[in-house]
């Protein structure tokens, strides 16, 4: 599965969530979020704003913890490597 199917589970957890625990006016949503599952959420979080704008209004906080939005840094240093080798090796 792909993150974008992640925030897709998310959507619908919160979605049900909200319908069994019915939410009043005043009650915030507060995500925290950790590693991909930041990630998963910021595409939650922009999908919300532009498709259900009063649920994106509900969203009090949202807090990353470890979320590597520029990648991991093990995939930049096997590209490193890979891409580094003396020539006629192949890469």
């Amino acid at each position: 599965l792909t993150t974008y199917d992640f925030a897709e589970d998310l959507d619908r957890f919160i979605k049900e969530t909200i319908k069994h625990n019915k939410l009043s006016d005043d009650d915030k949503i507060s995500l925290i979020m950790h590693s991909q599952g930041g990630i998963v959420g910021s595409l939650w979080l922009y999908g919300t704003k532009h498709r259900d704008p009063s649920l994106y209004q509900k969203v009090d906080s949202f807090i990353t913890l470890s979320t590597p939005y520029w990648g991991a840094s093990i995939a930049k240093n096997v590209g490193t490597i890979f891409y580094s080798l003396p020539e006629g090796m192949d890469n």
